[in-house]
């Protein structure tokens, strides 16, 4: 006579009497699909090629490049005290569209990656949606060159300048140490022009929000 399992042994983790777990076909007969692993099913991404690795990153080169030029404008922003950026708006290109533009040109498998880690929550989730999708490590990476390369190009004319416009406290310091401060410098100010953009840009968006609302309520 032959021994049945129990529904224990037939749905539990445990191994079965006879040793060993039972398989999907073992429990759900021949000829019936496998039960989908949620997990595996959540985190899956459309398939991606060459031509897609090659494609996205020259997206992300280009998405530095329109960030690089963003951190001028906010720089000339800050020394004109808000003229910079006004007259920018009025006759300037539209940078935050094209980067926008550029996002959808994404690969759909690198788009998926992208949306996963912007809605992972948290620092701690954060970090680990990277190192679940490390593709957006690299495009991180790929992007913030123009921006490290525009910040060594500002600290070589600091430095320049510097020599020039003060010989004599130049001559006391090496010029590794002047390297140093003028690329730490330059790094600075690449960094204050992209601050200021945000700044300047969540400033417009408040004043086109509240513009708006006294313009919908200016008759109630």
């Amino acid at each position: 006579m032959s021994e049945y399992l129990s529904d224990e042994e037939v749905f539990s983790n445990t191994p079965t009497s006879k040793g060993g777990y039972l398989s999907d076909e073992e429990v759900f007969g021949k000829g019936q699909p496998a039960v989908p692993d949620p997990a595996a099913t959540l985190m899956s991404t459309p398939g991606r090629t060459g031509m897609d690795v090659v494609k996205d990153t020259a997206i992300s080169a280009g998405r530095g490049v329109i960030q690089a030029a963003q951190a001028g404008v906010g720089l000339a922003n800050l020394a004109t005290k808000g003229l910079a950026g006004r007259a920018y708006d009025a006759s300037g290109p539209d940078l935050s569209g094209y980067d926008d533009s550029l996002k959808d040109m994404y690969s759909p498998a690198q788009q998926e990656a992208n949306r996963y880690v912007e809605e992972a929550e948290g620092f701690g989730g954060k970090v680990g949606a990277y190192l679940e999708k490390p593709s957006t490590i690299a495009h991180g990476i790929v992007e913030t060159i123009p921006s490290v390369l525009a910040g060594g190009a500002a600290g070589f004319g600091l430095r320049t300048a510097a020599k020039k416009l003060a010989p004599v406290l130049t001559k006391k310091v090496s010029d590794q140490t002047l390297g140093m401060l003028g690329g730490a410098a330059g790094e600075g100010m690449v960094g204050a022009g992209g601050m200021v953009v945000v700044q300047y840009s969540l400033l417009q968006a408040v004043k086109s929000t509240d513009a708006l609302y006294h313009a919908r309520t200016r008759y109630l």
